[in-house]
């Protein structure tokens, strides 16, 4: 986790203050987990091995019962409570602002169940950026308006007409969208 929390130091001091702020409560929510795994699997082989299947199977869903109520409620706390939970890690004085809306984000999209894919600083060409899209399987991708720009550009060019293009606040480039068009 050193090396992951290292890298996104090098995105620059807010990225990496955010990513640890997040990375320190997901801890929180898979690190107990790790533990009931163990003592879930430590029942199981004790009662298999004495020959009993009926409390075996008890402890398999108790066990999940417990893992999918703990990961739920602290799903939705994440969710309800991300800003105060971030500002946690607020030093007095300081301008918070941009970690706290970045680990916000971040926290949002962890909860989801989103995946979250930082790029280098290469621009990747319209065909990369489809290609991962489709290879991580991704359906919403947050971007900088200029790197969009030149998505839509490029894709014009090649005759790709995107389905959607939702732009949040900034809406400076719908010129270049066109509607949809369907293939024939």
């Amino acid at each position: 986790m050193f090396w992951f929390l290292l890298m996104f130091q090098s995105y620059g001091v807010a990225q990496g203050a955010s990513m640890a702020i997040v990375f320190n409560w997901d801890m929180l929510s898979f690190v107990p987990m790790i533990g009931l795994s163990i003592g879930v699997m430590s029942l199981i082989g004790r009662f298999v091995g004495a020959n009993d299947m009926r409390r075996a199977n008890q402890v398999i869903s108790s066990g999940l019962i417990v893992a999918v109520s703990y990961s739920g409620v602290l799903a939705i706390l994440f969710l309800l409570f991300r800003v105060p939970l971030v500002e946690v890690f607020a030093t007095p004085g300081d301008d918070f602002t941009e970690i706290r809306d970045l680990a916000c984000q971040m926290m949002v999209a962890l909860t989801s169940g989103a995946r979250l894919i930082m790029r280098g600083e290469s621009v990747w060409s319209v065909d990369e950026f489809l290609g991962r899209v489709s290879e991580y399987g991704l359906t919403v991708c947050d971007l900088p308006t200029a790197y969009w720009q030149q998505l839509l550009a490029c894709a014009k060019c090649q005759g790709i007409q995107p389905g959607a293009v939702s732009t949040g606040k900034n809406n400076s480039f719908h010129n270049l969208i066109d509607p949809p068009s369907r293939a024939s």
